[in-house]
């Protein structure tokens, strides 16, 4: 399988591209690979790719002090960049780091809303992707929100089940706002 081939096939799973959207997609796909713990993304870079992963795993994280938050997880089929330096061009606050080897693809930003103004298709799977991203965030804001720290874990494990099995439970806990200690704690306590 070409490297830009699941990419597309994702693309096309939520929205019909049509053939000449496709090849001018293709055509501006980038391929990389990367190492465990490398930093595709450091805090005072701007982001201006959109990566989609072909194999392995990523994650967004923020420091506060000498504290790592984990904001988000990227696995094999899911597209992420740094949000908020995406979006506003602006220096990102965010590091993206490599858990797992990556064989990715990216489009860089300009080459993307160039699309998006060429293609309405393109524009529609866009917002059919932010939608469902919304609703990820949403869900996790409620779940940190209105749940005990067992709870959350106990929700991480069963609705992430892929990622609870591959992330450090450092990791696991920062994103879902409890202790290192605590997850280990609530582990040899329950089986998840």
């Amino acid at each position: 399988m070409v490297f830009s081939d699941k990419c597309l096939a994702f693309l096309n799973s939520v929205y019909d591209l049509g053939g000449s959207c496709e090849s001018q997609f293709k055509e501006k796909l980038h391929f990389t690979m990367a190492k465990k713990n490398d930093i595709l993304l450091e805090v005072g870079e701007l982001c201006d790719k959109l990566w989609f992963l072909n194999k392995g795993l990523t994650r967004g994280f923020y420091l506060h002090g000498n504290k790592e938050i984990t904001s988000w997880f990227a696995v094999e089929n899911q597209f992420f960049y740094a949000a908020d330096s995406f979006l506003n061009e602006k220096p990102t606050s965010e590091r993206i780091q490599v858990i797992e080897p990556v064989e990715m693809v990216y489009i860089y930003k300009r080459d993307l809303y160039e699309l998006y103004d060429e293609h309405p298709s393109l524009n529609h799977a866009a917002r059919i992707f932010a939608e469902r991203y919304r609703l990820l965030n949403h869900e996790r804001l409620i779940n940190i929100r209105m749940h005990t720290a067992k709870e959350r874990l106990e929700l991480f494990a069963k609705n992430h089940r892929s990622l609870f099995l591959r992330v450090p439970q450092k990791h696991i806990a920062s994103h879902i706002g409890i202790s290192e200690g605590y997850v280990s704690e609530l582990l040899g306590r329950f089986k998840v």
